[in-house]
């Protein structure tokens, strides 16, 4: 009898990250640069620790951040670009860079090309600046 309520509440953890995990991907759908999550799920390894429900013991579930590149859509923003293939843009705030897809694009009253969260586009030799976008 316990074993049965044991896997149905095994079966419940899964689905309830599933469910978060689908949940993000479908809020996000939309949001410029986002890379959809994929769920793994495996058996646990001799000696490694899992889930534990009474009798039953869950292997690890992991997401994975799926990378492949999406459409590439012409805009009317000159400062908009885009990665066709592997790659990502470095983008600087507060001495602190990061690493993302989105192209959406500005440049800045110091000529500098920023995303909307005001970070600098950074190039080999630092920011990158234009004159003018015209």
């Amino acid at each position: 009898m316990t074993h049965g309520i044991y896997s149905a509440g095994a079966a419940m953890a899964r689905l309830e990250i599933f469910q978060e995990v689908t949940a993000n991907n479908l809020a996000n759908a939309t949001t410029t640069g986002f890379r959809r999550d994929l769920l793994t799920a495996r058996a646990p390894r001799a000696g490694e620790s899992g889930i534990s429900l009474g009798p039953l013991r869950l292997g690890r579930v992991d997401t994975a951040v799926m990378l492949e590149s999406g459409p590439i859509e012409p805009t009317a923003s000159r400062t908009d670009l885009a990665i066709a293939g592997d790659g990502f843009f470095v983008v600087e705030n507060g001495g602190t860079s990061y690493l993302t897809r989105a192209g959406a694009f500005t440049r800045n009253e110091n000529g500098e090309i920023v995303n909307a969260s005001g970070d600098r586009l950074m190039g080999d030799g630092g920011a990158i600046t234009v004159e003018s976008e015209e």
